[in-house]
Protein backbone atom coordinates (compact mmCIF):
# COMPACT_ATOMS: atom_id res chain seq x y z
CA UNK A 1 0.00 0.00 0.00
CA UNK A 2 1.14 3.39 -1.06
CA UNK A 3 1.40 6.08 1.62
CA UNK A 4 2.60 9.04 -0.27
CA UNK A 5 1.10 12.50 0.31
CA UNK A 6 0.54 15.53 -1.95
CA UNK A 7 -0.21 19.01 -1.22
CA UNK A 8 -0.20 22.48 -2.79
CA UNK A 9 2.03 25.44 -1.54
CA UNK A 10 3.51 28.30 -2.47
CA UNK A 11 1.71 31.58 -2.41
CA UNK A 12 2.42 34.82 -5.43
CA UNK A 13 1.60 38.57 -4.60
CA UNK A 14 0.62 41.30 -6.57
CA UNK A 15 -0.56 44.57 -6.28
CA UNK A 16 -4.33 43.50 -5.54
CA UNK A 17 -4.45 39.89 -4.91
CA UNK A 18 -2.83 36.89 -3.99
CA UNK A 19 -3.16 33.38 -5.36
CA UNK A 20 -2.69 29.60 -4.57
CA UNK A 21 -0.31 28.26 -6.86
CA UNK A 22 1.88 25.43 -6.89
CA UNK A 23 2.43 21.67 -4.92
CA UNK A 24 5.00 19.07 -3.21
CA UNK A 25 4.87 16.03 -2.49
CA UNK A 26 6.10 14.24 0.53
CA UNK A 27 6.54 10.38 1.44
CA UNK A 28 4.50 10.72 4.32
CA UNK A 29 1.92 12.35 6.41
CA UNK A 30 2.82 16.30 7.13
CA UNK A 31 1.29 19.20 8.19
CA UNK A 32 -0.05 21.24 5.06
CA UNK A 33 -1.03 24.44 3.52
CA UNK A 34 -4.00 25.25 1.24
CA UNK A 35 -4.27 23.18 -1.56
CA UNK A 36 -5.32 23.13 -5.38
CA UNK A 37 -5.99 20.37 -7.32
CA UNK A 38 -3.13 18.01 -8.52
CA UNK A 39 -2.62 17.82 -12.18
CA UNK A 40 -3.53 13.91 -12.77
CA UNK A 41 -2.69 13.31 -16.63
CA UNK A 42 -5.65 12.24 -19.17
CA UNK A 43 -5.74 8.20 -19.79
CA UNK A 44 -8.43 7.04 -21.73
CA UNK A 45 -10.52 6.23 -18.84
CA UNK A 46 -10.29 10.19 -17.62
CA UNK A 47 -10.81 11.86 -20.39
CA UNK A 48 -13.07 15.19 -19.98
CA UNK A 49 -16.40 14.26 -20.68
CA UNK A 50 -18.31 14.57 -23.95
CA UNK A 51 -19.71 18.11 -24.66
CA UNK A 52 -22.57 18.99 -26.98
CA UNK A 53 -22.48 21.21 -29.45
CA UNK A 54 -23.13 25.37 -28.32
CA UNK A 55 -23.92 28.40 -29.75
CA UNK A 56 -20.94 30.43 -31.46
CA UNK A 57 -21.75 33.28 -29.18
CA UNK A 58 -22.73 34.09 -25.79
CA UNK A 59 -22.94 37.47 -24.04
CA UNK A 60 -24.72 37.65 -20.92
CA UNK A 61 -24.37 41.42 -20.99
CA UNK A 62 -26.89 41.62 -23.77
CA UNK A 63 -28.97 39.18 -22.64
CA UNK A 64 -28.92 41.13 -18.54
CA UNK A 65 -28.28 37.78 -17.21
CA UNK A 66 -25.18 39.66 -15.37
CA UNK A 67 -24.41 40.28 -11.56
CA UNK A 68 -22.54 43.84 -10.62
CA UNK A 69 -19.00 44.12 -11.06
CA UNK A 70 -17.05 44.34 -7.93
CA UNK A 71 -14.36 46.13 -6.44
CA UNK A 72 -11.84 44.45 -4.23
CA UNK A 73 -9.97 47.58 -3.27
CA UNK A 74 -7.15 47.42 -1.58
CA UNK A 75 -7.82 43.67 -0.03
CA UNK A 76 -6.40 40.48 -1.28
CA UNK A 77 -9.99 39.04 -1.22
CA UNK A 78 -10.73 38.52 -5.44
CA UNK A 79 -10.91 35.29 -4.68
CA UNK A 80 -13.80 35.59 -2.82
CA UNK A 81 -15.32 37.65 -4.87
CA UNK A 82 -14.99 35.56 -7.29
CA UNK A 83 -16.28 32.33 -5.49
CA UNK A 84 -19.28 34.73 -4.63
CA UNK A 85 -20.07 35.63 -8.76
CA UNK A 86 -19.77 31.73 -9.75
CA UNK A 87 -22.30 30.71 -7.08
CA UNK A 88 -24.79 33.73 -7.51
CA UNK A 89 -24.01 33.21 -11.30
CA UNK A 90 -25.22 29.73 -11.33
CA UNK A 91 -28.11 30.33 -8.75
CA UNK A 92 -29.48 32.79 -11.41
CA UNK A 93 -29.52 30.21 -14.02
CA UNK A 94 -31.83 28.12 -11.63
CA UNK A 95 -33.72 31.05 -10.09
CA UNK A 96 -33.95 33.98 -12.89
CA UNK A 97 -32.50 36.18 -9.80
CA UNK A 98 -29.78 38.04 -9.08
CA UNK A 99 -27.78 38.49 -6.12
CA UNK A 100 -24.74 40.15 -4.58
CA UNK A 101 -22.80 38.37 -1.82
CA UNK A 102 -20.79 38.96 1.00
CA UNK A 103 -16.89 38.57 0.52
CA UNK A 104 -16.05 39.25 4.10
CA UNK A 105 -18.87 36.25 4.98
CA UNK A 106 -16.03 33.45 3.47
CA UNK A 107 -12.54 36.10 4.69
CA UNK A 108 -13.76 35.43 8.12
CA UNK A 109 -14.66 32.02 7.69
CA UNK A 110 -11.45 30.89 6.08
CA UNK A 111 -9.23 33.15 8.71
CA UNK A 112 -7.24 31.94 11.72
CA UNK A 113 -8.06 34.93 13.26
CA UNK A 114 -11.37 36.02 12.75
CA UNK A 115 -12.34 34.48 15.83
CA UNK A 116 -11.55 36.36 19.56
CA UNK A 117 -13.21 33.64 21.50
CA UNK A 118 -12.45 30.56 20.00
CA UNK A 119 -10.14 28.34 17.43
CA UNK A 120 -11.87 28.41 13.98
CA UNK A 121 -12.80 25.18 12.87
CA UNK A 122 -13.05 26.18 9.01
CA UNK A 123 -10.03 28.55 9.30
CA UNK A 124 -7.67 27.35 5.94
CA UNK A 125 -3.68 28.78 6.34
CA UNK A 126 -4.71 32.11 6.50
CA UNK A 127 -5.59 35.23 7.92
CA UNK A 128 -8.09 38.17 7.47
CA UNK A 129 -8.32 40.10 4.07
CA UNK A 130 -5.35 37.98 2.56
CA UNK A 131 -5.02 35.20 0.04
CA UNK A 132 -7.20 32.32 -1.14
CA UNK A 133 -8.72 30.96 -3.57
CA UNK A 134 -12.38 30.56 -4.49
CA UNK A 135 -12.54 26.76 -3.90
CA UNK A 136 -12.24 27.16 -0.42
CA UNK A 137 -15.43 29.18 -0.41
CA UNK A 138 -17.17 27.02 -2.93
CA UNK A 139 -16.35 24.07 -0.50
CA UNK A 140 -17.76 25.59 2.49
CA UNK A 141 -20.97 26.43 0.45
CA UNK A 142 -20.75 22.95 -0.77
CA UNK A 143 -21.19 22.06 3.04
CA UNK A 144 -23.94 24.21 3.95
CA UNK A 145 -22.39 27.46 4.48
CA UNK A 146 -23.96 29.43 2.02
CA UNK A 147 -23.43 32.61 0.98
CA UNK A 148 -25.11 35.75 3.18
CA UNK A 149 -26.57 39.03 0.94
CA UNK A 150 -23.30 41.79 0.82
CA UNK A 151 -26.01 44.16 3.03
CA UNK A 152 -25.81 41.44 5.88
CA UNK A 153 -22.23 41.94 6.15
CA UNK A 154 -20.40 44.62 4.20
CA UNK A 155 -17.06 44.26 2.94
CA UNK A 156 -14.33 46.90 3.45
CA UNK A 157 -11.78 48.06 0.85
CA UNK A 158 -9.39 49.20 2.50
CA UNK A 159 -6.90 47.05 4.84
CA UNK A 160 -7.44 47.07 8.45
CA UNK A 161 -10.29 47.42 8.90
CA UNK A 162 -11.80 43.42 9.83
CA UNK A 163 -10.97 42.94 13.02
CA UNK A 164 -11.85 39.89 14.84
CA UNK A 165 -14.90 39.44 15.87
CA UNK A 166 -17.32 36.70 18.46
CA UNK A 167 -17.77 33.30 16.88
CA UNK A 168 -21.38 33.86 17.59
CA UNK A 169 -21.53 36.54 15.05
CA UNK A 170 -20.48 33.93 11.88
CA UNK A 171 -23.32 31.61 13.26
CA UNK A 172 -26.17 33.97 13.28
CA UNK A 173 -24.61 34.88 9.73
CA UNK A 174 -25.07 31.48 8.52
CA UNK A 175 -28.35 31.17 9.74
CA UNK A 176 -29.07 34.47 7.01
CA UNK A 177 -27.27 32.11 4.39
CA UNK A 178 -28.99 31.34 0.95
CA UNK A 179 -31.38 28.77 1.10
CA UNK A 180 -29.99 26.49 -1.80
CA UNK A 181 -28.42 23.74 -2.79
CA UNK A 182 -25.26 23.31 -3.58
CA UNK A 183 -24.91 20.51 -5.57
CA UNK A 184 -21.33 19.97 -7.08
CA UNK A 185 -18.32 22.25 -7.38
CA UNK A 186 -16.63 20.87 -10.31
CA UNK A 187 -12.63 20.94 -11.11
CA UNK A 188 -11.13 21.49 -14.84
CA UNK A 189 -7.62 20.50 -13.88
CA UNK A 190 -4.63 22.47 -14.99
CA UNK A 191 -2.54 20.82 -17.82
CA UNK A 192 0.99 20.67 -18.37
CA UNK A 193 1.07 20.96 -22.42
CA UNK A 194 -0.99 21.88 -24.67
CA UNK A 195 -2.26 20.45 -28.30
CA UNK A 196 -5.01 21.63 -30.31
CA UNK A 197 -6.88 18.92 -29.00
CA UNK A 198 -6.85 19.42 -25.48
CA UNK A 199 -7.05 23.42 -26.08
CA UNK A 200 -10.31 22.78 -28.05
CA UNK A 201 -11.80 20.04 -25.34
CA UNK A 202 -11.13 22.18 -22.65
CA UNK A 203 -13.08 25.53 -24.71
CA UNK A 204 -15.55 23.45 -24.98
CA UNK A 205 -16.25 22.36 -21.48
CA UNK A 206 -15.56 25.75 -20.51
CA UNK A 207 -18.38 26.96 -22.53
CA UNK A 208 -20.74 24.35 -21.87
CA UNK A 209 -20.48 24.96 -17.76
CA UNK A 210 -20.69 28.48 -18.55
CA UNK A 211 -23.99 27.92 -20.30
CA UNK A 212 -25.21 25.35 -17.61
CA UNK A 213 -24.54 26.76 -14.27
CA UNK A 214 -23.38 30.38 -15.40
CA UNK A 215 -19.56 31.05 -15.12
CA UNK A 216 -16.32 29.08 -14.10
CA UNK A 217 -13.38 30.99 -12.26
CA UNK A 218 -9.75 30.72 -13.82
CA UNK A 219 -6.51 31.98 -11.83
CA UNK A 220 -4.25 34.51 -13.98
CA UNK A 221 -0.80 36.44 -13.54
CA UNK A 222 -2.90 40.24 -13.63
CA UNK A 223 1.32 41.45 -13.14
CA UNK A 224 1.73 40.59 -16.35
CA UNK A 225 -1.24 41.24 -17.93
CA UNK A 226 -4.22 43.98 -17.10
CA UNK A 227 -1.95 45.45 -14.63
CA UNK A 228 0.58 45.95 -17.48
CA UNK A 229 -1.90 47.95 -19.04
CA UNK A 230 -0.51 51.08 -16.78
CA UNK A 231 2.67 51.44 -18.04
CA UNK A 232 4.65 52.07 -21.38
CA UNK A 233 4.87 49.18 -23.11
CA UNK A 234 2.09 46.21 -22.40
CA UNK A 235 2.91 42.73 -23.69
CA UNK A 236 -0.01 40.75 -23.57
CA UNK A 237 -2.85 43.05 -22.92
CA UNK A 238 -4.59 46.06 -24.66
CA UNK A 239 -7.42 48.43 -24.80
CA UNK A 240 -8.48 48.58 -28.36
CA UNK A 241 -10.40 51.81 -30.15
CA UNK A 242 -13.60 50.65 -29.52
CA UNK A 243 -13.30 50.27 -25.49
CA UNK A 244 -12.73 46.43 -25.80
CA UNK A 245 -9.94 45.05 -23.47
CA UNK A 246 -7.85 41.74 -24.48
CA UNK A 247 -5.33 39.53 -23.10
CA UNK A 248 -3.30 36.99 -24.77
CA UNK A 249 -0.36 34.97 -23.21
CA UNK A 250 0.83 32.05 -25.92
CA UNK A 251 2.38 29.23 -24.25
CA UNK A 252 5.58 30.02 -25.78
CA UNK A 253 6.29 33.00 -23.34
CA UNK A 254 6.47 30.75 -20.51
CA UNK A 255 9.84 30.97 -20.46
CA UNK A 256 9.69 34.50 -20.19
CA UNK A 257 7.16 34.50 -16.99
CA UNK A 258 7.26 34.05 -13.29
CA UNK A 259 7.18 30.30 -12.52
CA UNK A 260 7.26 27.93 -9.90
CA UNK A 261 7.93 24.36 -10.67
CA UNK A 262 5.79 23.53 -7.10
CA UNK A 263 3.68 20.65 -9.65
CA UNK A 264 6.76 18.62 -10.18
CA UNK A 265 6.72 20.50 -14.10
CA UNK A 266 7.02 24.63 -15.27
CA UNK A 267 3.88 26.45 -14.36
CA UNK A 268 3.32 29.78 -14.77
CA UNK A 269 2.54 31.93 -11.48
CA UNK A 270 -0.88 32.58 -10.80
CA UNK A 271 -1.82 36.31 -8.72
CA UNK A 272 -5.65 37.16 -9.43
CA UNK A 273 -8.54 35.68 -10.11
CA UNK A 274 -11.10 36.12 -12.72
CA UNK A 275 -14.62 34.90 -13.57
CA UNK A 276 -15.59 33.44 -17.30
CA UNK A 277 -19.06 34.54 -18.46
CA UNK A 278 -19.12 33.88 -22.13
CA UNK A 279 -17.61 33.49 -25.06
CA UNK A 280 -17.63 34.17 -29.19
CA UNK A 281 -16.36 31.77 -31.25
CA UNK A 282 -15.72 34.66 -34.13
CA UNK A 283 -13.63 36.77 -31.73
CA UNK A 284 -11.02 38.05 -34.07
CA UNK A 285 -7.29 36.83 -33.15
CA UNK A 286 -6.36 40.03 -34.89
CA UNK A 287 -7.65 41.74 -31.70
CA UNK A 288 -4.62 40.97 -29.29
CA UNK A 289 -1.40 42.06 -29.12
CA UNK A 290 0.31 38.52 -29.03
CA UNK A 291 -1.46 36.80 -31.91
CA UNK A 292 -2.99 33.31 -31.20
CA UNK A 293 -3.21 30.75 -34.23
CA UNK A 294 -7.22 30.71 -34.46
CA UNK A 295 -10.07 33.32 -33.89
CA UNK A 296 -12.46 32.59 -30.11
CA UNK A 297 -11.83 34.34 -26.83
CA UNK A 298 -13.51 34.26 -23.90
CA UNK A 299 -15.64 36.78 -21.86
CA UNK A 300 -14.09 37.45 -18.40
CA UNK A 301 -15.16 39.99 -15.71
CA UNK A 302 -12.62 40.96 -13.08
CA UNK A 303 -13.09 42.66 -9.29
CA UNK A 304 -11.37 45.95 -9.61
CA UNK A 305 -14.97 47.82 -10.53
CA UNK A 306 -15.90 49.53 -13.77
CA UNK A 307 -13.43 51.67 -14.36
CA UNK A 308 -10.66 49.29 -14.80
CA UNK A 309 -10.67 47.56 -18.41
CA UNK A 310 -14.29 47.80 -20.19
CA UNK A 311 -16.48 48.10 -17.32
CA UNK A 312 -14.94 45.27 -15.67
CA UNK A 313 -14.79 43.16 -18.54
CA UNK A 314 -11.72 41.82 -21.01
CA UNK A 315 -11.76 39.09 -23.86
CA UNK A 316 -9.31 36.09 -23.35
CA UNK A 317 -7.97 33.85 -26.48
CA UNK A 318 -9.48 30.27 -25.85
CA UNK A 319 -5.30 29.47 -26.28
CA UNK A 320 -4.06 31.73 -23.04
CA UNK A 321 -1.45 29.85 -20.78
CA UNK A 322 -3.04 30.97 -17.75
CA UNK A 323 -6.62 28.82 -19.41
CA UNK A 324 -4.19 25.94 -19.62
CA UNK A 325 -2.29 25.42 -16.35
CA UNK A 326 -4.78 27.43 -14.33
CA UNK A 327 -7.49 24.75 -12.40
CA UNK A 328 -11.05 26.25 -13.12
CA UNK A 329 -14.24 25.86 -10.64
CA UNK A 330 -17.91 25.86 -11.78
CA UNK A 331 -20.96 25.30 -8.97
CA UNK A 332 -24.19 23.46 -10.05
CA UNK A 333 -26.71 24.65 -7.65
CA UNK A 334 -30.56 23.25 -7.13
CA UNK A 335 -33.54 23.95 -5.29
CA UNK A 336 -33.08 23.74 -1.57
CA UNK A 337 -33.70 20.54 0.10
CA UNK A 338 -33.80 20.42 3.87
CA UNK A 339 -31.58 17.57 5.13
CA UNK A 340 -29.31 16.39 7.29
CA UNK A 341 -25.47 16.54 6.30
CA UNK A 342 -23.25 13.56 7.88
CA UNK A 343 -19.34 14.17 7.61
CA UNK A 344 -15.53 14.10 8.63
CA UNK A 345 -14.38 17.02 7.11
CA UNK A 346 -14.32 20.58 7.20
CA UNK A 347 -14.06 22.44 3.88
CA UNK A 348 -11.41 21.98 1.18
CA UNK A 349 -9.19 19.32 1.29
CA UNK A 350 -5.63 19.99 3.05
CA UNK A 351 -4.09 16.46 1.40
CA UNK A 352 -4.08 14.47 -1.05
CA UNK A 353 -3.06 10.53 -1.07
CA UNK A 354 -1.67 8.33 -4.09
CA UNK A 355 -3.26 4.88 -4.17
CA UNK A 356 -1.34 2.21 -5.51
CA UNK A 357 -2.54 0.77 -8.74
CA UNK A 358 -5.56 -1.33 -8.36
CA UNK A 359 -8.59 -2.46 -10.25
CA UNK A 360 -11.13 -1.09 -7.98
CA UNK A 361 -10.27 0.93 -4.07
CA UNK A 362 -13.35 0.65 -1.34
CA UNK A 363 -13.34 3.49 1.22
CA UNK A 364 -16.02 3.94 3.95
CA UNK A 365 -17.07 6.36 6.45
CA UNK A 366 -18.99 5.55 9.86
CA UNK A 367 -21.83 7.68 11.26
CA UNK A 368 -24.71 7.60 13.30
CA UNK A 369 -27.75 8.69 13.46
CA UNK A 370 -30.28 11.31 15.77
CA UNK A 371 -32.87 10.90 17.91
CA UNK A 372 -35.46 9.85 15.09
CA UNK A 373 -36.08 7.30 12.29
CA UNK A 374 -34.64 8.61 8.85
CA UNK A 375 -33.81 7.46 4.91
CA UNK A 376 -30.34 8.09 3.07
CA UNK A 377 -31.64 10.10 0.14
CA UNK A 378 -28.01 11.39 -0.97
CA UNK A 379 -24.33 10.83 -0.67
CA UNK A 380 -21.09 12.90 -1.05
CA UNK A 381 -17.97 12.34 -2.38
CA UNK A 382 -14.80 14.07 -3.89
CA UNK A 383 -12.92 12.40 -6.93
CA UNK A 384 -10.16 14.29 -8.78
CA UNK A 385 -10.79 12.36 -11.97
CA UNK A 386 -13.29 12.28 -14.41
CA UNK A 387 -15.79 9.25 -15.50
CA UNK A 388 -14.82 6.74 -12.21
CA UNK A 389 -17.73 3.97 -12.19
CA UNK A 390 -19.00 3.72 -8.78
CA UNK A 391 -21.39 1.34 -6.16
CA UNK A 392 -22.46 2.59 -2.88
CA UNK A 393 -23.51 0.42 -0.32
CA UNK A 394 -25.04 0.66 3.35
CA UNK A 395 -24.14 -1.72 5.77
CA UNK A 396 -25.06 -1.62 10.11
CA UNK A 397 -21.85 -3.97 10.61
CA UNK A 398 -18.26 -2.26 11.70
CA UNK A 399 -15.28 -2.35 9.53
CA UNK A 400 -12.45 -2.45 12.33
CA UNK A 401 -12.49 -6.60 12.43
CA UNK A 402 -10.38 -8.42 9.53
CA UNK A 403 -13.87 -10.62 9.68
CA UNK A 404 -15.42 -8.41 7.07
CA UNK A 405 -13.55 -9.28 4.30
CA UNK A 406 -16.33 -9.49 1.94
CA UNK A 407 -19.72 -7.59 1.17
CA UNK A 408 -22.03 -10.16 2.19
CA UNK A 409 -24.78 -8.32 4.33
CA UNK A 410 -23.52 -5.23 2.19
CA UNK A 411 -26.97 -3.40 0.55
CA UNK A 412 -25.83 -1.78 -2.98
CA UNK A 413 -28.28 1.71 -2.86
CA UNK A 414 -26.64 3.13 -5.79
CA UNK A 415 -24.09 2.80 -8.91
CA UNK A 416 -23.61 4.63 -12.03
CA UNK A 417 -20.33 6.79 -12.59
CA UNK A 418 -18.79 10.13 -11.37
CA UNK A 419 -18.66 12.08 -15.13
CA UNK A 420 -16.75 15.33 -13.41
CA UNK A 421 -13.72 15.58 -11.14
CA UNK A 422 -15.03 17.79 -7.75
CA UNK A 423 -17.03 17.79 -4.80
CA UNK A 424 -20.79 16.34 -5.65
CA UNK A 425 -24.04 15.21 -4.54
CA UNK A 426 -25.35 11.83 -5.70
CA UNK A 427 -29.22 10.95 -5.51
CA UNK A 428 -29.74 7.57 -4.55
CA UNK A 429 -32.65 6.55 -6.48
CA UNK A 430 -34.48 4.33 -3.52
CA UNK A 431 -33.68 5.58 -0.24
CA UNK A 432 -32.39 3.64 2.40
CA UNK A 433 -34.09 3.41 5.90
CA UNK A 434 -32.18 3.93 9.16
CA UNK A 435 -33.51 3.67 12.54
CA UNK A 436 -32.92 6.25 15.09
CA UNK A 437 -29.94 5.87 16.77
CA UNK A 438 -28.47 3.60 14.52
CA UNK A 439 -24.64 3.30 13.46
CA UNK A 440 -24.07 2.74 9.86
CA UNK A 441 -21.51 2.64 7.17
CA UNK A 442 -21.08 3.98 3.93
CA UNK A 443 -18.82 2.16 1.78
CA UNK A 444 -17.94 3.12 -1.83
CA UNK A 445 -16.71 0.85 -4.30
CA UNK A 446 -14.28 3.17 -6.97
CA UNK A 447 -13.54 1.36 -10.26
CA UNK A 448 -10.00 1.88 -11.91
CA UNK A 449 -10.46 0.66 -15.08
CA UNK A 450 -7.08 1.76 -16.40
CA UNK A 451 -5.05 0.24 -13.84
CA UNK A 452 -3.96 4.21 -13.00
CA UNK A 453 -2.82 5.34 -9.34
CA UNK A 454 -6.20 6.70 -7.46
CA UNK A 455 -5.93 9.92 -6.17
CA UNK A 456 -7.88 10.51 -3.36
CA UNK A 457 -8.73 14.12 -1.41
CA UNK A 458 -8.21 13.56 2.06
CA UNK A 459 -8.70 16.12 5.14
CA UNK A 460 -5.96 16.00 7.96
CA UNK A 461 -6.67 15.51 11.46
CA UNK A 462 -5.64 17.49 14.41
CA UNK A 463 -4.46 15.59 17.59
CA UNK A 464 -2.12 15.56 20.08
CA UNK A 465 -0.24 18.73 19.72
CA UNK A 466 -0.60 18.46 15.84
CA UNK A 467 -3.10 21.25 15.02
CA UNK A 468 -4.04 21.45 11.53
CA UNK A 469 -6.48 23.64 9.50
CA UNK A 470 -8.98 23.37 8.43
CA UNK A 471 -9.72 21.74 12.67
CA UNK A 472 -11.34 18.71 12.62
CA UNK A 473 -10.93 15.36 14.81
CA UNK A 474 -9.97 11.97 13.72
CA UNK A 475 -13.37 10.43 12.07
CA UNK A 476 -14.20 6.85 10.93
CA UNK A 477 -12.51 6.25 7.35
CA UNK A 478 -11.63 3.21 6.03
CA UNK A 479 -10.09 2.08 2.79
CA UNK A 480 -9.21 -1.26 1.18
CA UNK A 481 -7.96 -1.94 -2.03
CA UNK A 482 -7.75 -5.88 -1.87
CA UNK A 483 -9.02 -7.89 -5.38
CA UNK A 484 -9.54 -11.57 -3.21
CA UNK A 485 -10.65 -10.20 0.30
CA UNK A 486 -11.40 -6.96 1.71
CA UNK A 487 -8.89 -6.39 4.29
CA UNK A 488 -10.14 -2.78 5.49
CA UNK A 489 -7.32 -0.34 7.15
CA UNK A 490 -8.66 2.44 9.46
CA UNK A 491 -7.09 5.27 8.21
CA UNK A 492 -8.19 8.35 10.56
CA UNK A 493 -6.61 5.61 13.38
CA UNK A 494 -3.50 4.90 10.98
CA UNK A 495 -2.75 7.86 9.62
CA UNK A 496 -4.94 10.71 11.13
CA UNK A 497 -7.06 11.72 8.33
CA UNK A 498 -10.50 11.98 7.23
CA UNK A 499 -12.27 10.84 3.81
CA UNK A 500 -14.65 12.91 1.82
CA UNK A 501 -17.57 10.10 1.76
CA UNK A 502 -21.00 11.83 3.03
CA UNK A 503 -24.33 10.91 3.38
CA UNK A 504 -27.83 12.73 3.50
CA UNK A 505 -30.56 12.25 5.48
CA UNK A 506 -34.21 13.17 5.63
CA UNK A 507 -36.35 12.59 8.94
CA UNK A 508 -39.17 9.95 8.55
CA UNK A 509 -42.60 11.02 8.58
Amino acid sequence: MSHKFTWLLGWSTCLFCVLLSGGAVADQLTTVTTPSTPTTRSTKADTLPVVTKLATKYDPRQLHQTTPVQNQGALNLCWAYTANDVIALSLGKQQATTYQFSANYYNYLLATNAFSDVRNPLAQNRTLDSSGDDSLAEYLAFLGYTPVRQQRFKTPRLADQDVTVASSKLIKLRQAGIKADIQAVYTIASQQTASEAIIKHRTALIKSDVKHYGAVSVAINANKTFDYLKRTHPQYSQKLSNGQVTTFIPIQALSKLPINYDNGWKQLTFDHQLTIVGWDDNYSKNNFMQKPHYNGAFLVKNTWGTSVLEKGYAWMSYEDLDLLQSDLHSVKTGRYVANHQYQQVNGATNAFTTLRKAPYTFIATRYRTGAKASKLTRFGVYTTQNNVPYQLYVTTRRLNTQHVTSLKGFTLVSRGTLRRAGLQKINIKKPYSLAKKQAFTLVLRLNNSAQRHYILPVQLASYRQVVNYPYVTRGTSYLSQTTRHLQWQNYSKNYHVNFYLLGYTQTMP
